[in-house]
């Protein structure tokens, strides 16, 4: 999947039943850990477990690609 976000721009936190991996592709923004946002830049890259609260913002144009890999 890939997001494109503007500035201010955030995908609301929510969890998902499978392995989610999130890679900064362009911009800078923040991905969301639990309670903790933790800043990203281009090149930068999260994985999170199922069940694993996780959320996006951009703070400049920001192009995330998301892999959600299925548990069996």
């Amino acid at each position: 999947m890939v997001f494109a976000l503007r500035p201010g721009q955030e995908v609301e936190a929510h969890t998902s039943p499978s392995r989610v991996f999130l890679y900064c592709a362009r911009g800078k923004g923040a991905f969301l850990r639990g309670e903790s946002w933790q800043p990203v830049r281009e090149g930068d890259f999260a994985a999170f477990d199922p069940g694993e609260v996780h959320a996006m913002r951009a703070e400049e144009e920001m192009v995330v690609l998301a892999l959600i890999a299925p548990c069996p």
